[in-house]
């Protein structure tokens, strides 16, 4: 399928706020026919001061990202 991106590594910076890179594990289709991805990150992240590190995010179709 054309918006499924599982397997592809992709890169961009997650809310304004922190840079990411990392492979997409699942594409969805959500209710309303939005494009969602499931980020598997090759380095960890901060969001906005928060204490916890992630090393998954979910991005949707339409935020800006490069597909390395």
């Amino acid at each position: 399928m054309r918006w499924d991106r599982t397997g592809q590594t992709i890169r961009g910076v997650y809310l304004d706020s922190a840079p990411y890179i990392g492979r997409v594990v699942e594409s969805r289709a959500k209710y309303g026919g939005i494009v969602q991805h499931t980020v598997e990150l090759f380095y960890p992240i901060r969001v906005f001061n928060d204490k916890n590190m992630r090393n998954r995010i979910i991005i949707e179709e339409n935020e800006p990202f490069a597909i390395l």
